[in-house]
């Protein structure tokens, strides 16, 4: 027992030996090379109208910003169909920048485009961006909306333009056209008035609205949206001309009323 004590302790000596003897492992970290484009993503653009583009450039190894004084970088626009429509040197002003002008976003669809930073090194990326009439997506159920709404505005239009000649305009006269009676259903008549300017507003302005965002047709969005701008100019000033008639209206009719009492009858009204 006595000899296997040293021996054990001779054992232990030599393994921590080896143990210590092995080099330590050294964990290596590799970086990538080149350059991390970010760019401020434009989905949707509107047509025949300037587009600011803007991305930022970071080294990939560190994330350190890199500026103009060390790189340039590219932008590249093409059409659905592949063909070139602008190639021009970014600018930087604390961040990359180009302006693309209207001329090169005339048509609806779909464009292309990519940028490409380079010195010894490079990065790029590429992406896609829809021009549409309004700069906004066009969502079905938004469409879907906006034709309901329109019907729906058109029929009561159609039934206020309908009623108000089956309204009367007047009192009602006797057979020598003395005023007998008051017709209150005259002002139902001057509500429809009221009414139907403002379902017709409303209808020019979806009308608008969907000329321009789904039918591609800048012109009759145009024609329309200049017609609803001038009917919402004058909407707030007839409304007050059609109050003002109506409590007229009013006040004449409670004058009658106190003269008929008293035996005095007046014609037409």
């Amino acid at each position: 027992m006595k000899k296997v004590i040293p021996i054990f302790i001779f054992l232990l000596l030599t393994m921590l030996t080896l143990v210590n003897a092995v080099p330590p492992v050294t964990e290596v970290q590799q970086y990538p090379e080149g350059y991390t484009i970010t760019e401020m993503q434009v989905e949707y653009v509107k047509i025949n109208t300037d587009l600011r583009y803007n991305l930022f450039v970071e080294n990939s190894s560190n994330g350190k910003v890199i500026t103009n004084e060390t790189i340039n970088c590219t932008y590249f626009l093409v059409d659905s169909q592949g063909n070139e429509l602008l190639v021009k040197q970014m600018d930087y002003i604390d961040y990359w920048s180009i302006i693309i002008d209207k001329g090169n976003l005339t048509e609806l669809g779909t464009k292309y485009y990519g940028v490409y930073c380079s010195n010894s090194e490079g990065g790029s990326l590429s992406g896609a961006f829809e021009v549409t009439p309004s700069g906004l997506n066009i969502e079905t159920s938004k469409a879907i909306m906006n034709i309901g709404l329109l019907f729906i505005f058109i029929f009561i239009f159609t039934v206020c333009v309908a009623a108000i000649p089956q309204l009367p305009s007047s009192n009602t006269p006797d057979e020598t056209g003395h005023i007998i009676e008051i017709n209150y259903l005259k002002y139902l008549r001057g509500i429809l008035y009221a009414v139907a300017y403002i379902i017709f507003y409303l209808i020019m302005v979806i009308s608008s609205d969907i000329a321009t965002s789904y039918l591609n047709s800048n012109l009759m969005g145009l024609v329309l949206g200049k017609i609803a701008i001038i009917m919402g100019l004058f909407l707030v000033p007839l409304m007050f001309i059609w109050l003002f008639f109506i409590l007229q209206k009013i006040i004449t009719d409670n004058q009658f009323l106190k003269e008929s009492q008293r035996g005095v009858f007046r014609e037409g009204l």
